[in-house]
């Protein structure tokens, strides 16, 4: 992947090869590592300068003008992007209708349930606090069954207690699910909680595990 402006080129991801499993892996690296841009490319977002993206086997549908991405992959954010006017039940099921995949009312329940926020469908975003958010957010995700959570700093706003919380859910949805979690943090108490560990430095990525032998 690189970049370039009157013939200089910065490359953000230099040969990059990544293989993820079903499973939680977690992405840190300094700021400017090119960590949102690799995040990017493997949620379809952004296409690489050169090689492929796949999920199970075939090749992930990049976003464009004439398509809104790979349904198959699911994003959480830093900022939750709820839709404040919406109650919590109405922003899962308004993503379910943008998905395609349809979600009935039972299901959207069951879906807070698993993210510890039964009874939360008729409440609004701004009497949540940061956590509640977050896990709305996540529920929100996997309206569309996606087989990848990608998450961006996604507890960046949170204390300890929810970070914790919030990395405990994302392992457990990947094992009870089979799902695979990307998420990419500067925290180590989210990546101490996933299976896996890779850190991004110069465009080029690392086994924590193998870095501290």
């Amino acid at each position: 992947m690189r970049y370039g402006r009157r013939g200089t080129f910065a490359w953000p991801l230099d040969g990059v090869s990544l293989h993820a499993e079903a499973g939680t892996l977690a992405i840190t690296g300094p700021s400017g590592s090119g960590k949102s841009t690799l995040l990017r490319v493997l949620a379809g977002r952004q296409q690489p300068t050169s090689g492929t993206v796949t999920l199970a086997g075939s090749a992930i549908e990049f976003q464009s003008r004439r398509s809104p991405g790979d349904p198959r992959i699911a994003m959480v954010h830093q900022d939750y992007r709820l839709i404040s006017f919406l109650s919590v039940a109405e922003n899962l099921a308004f993503a379910a209708e943008m998905s395609r995949k349809g979600c009935s009312p039972a299901q959207i329940s069951g879906l807070l349930e698993t993210v510890g926020l039964g009874g939360f469908e008729d409440h609004r975003p701004d009497t949540l606090s940061g956590g509640e958010q977050q896990r709305v957010a996540i529920a929100r995700a996997l309206v569309s069954r996606p087989l990848a959570l990608l998450a961006d700093e996604p507890t960046g706003a949170l204390d300890g207690e929810n970070t914790r919380r919030i990395a405990a859910l994302l392992s457990s949805i990947a094992e009870e699910q089979g799902v695979v979690v990307v998420v990419v943090t500067h925290d180590p108490i989210v990546s101490d909680a996933m299976n896996r560990t890779l850190h991004l430095r110069g465009g080029k990525l690392a086994d924590e595990a193998l870095q501290q032998i």
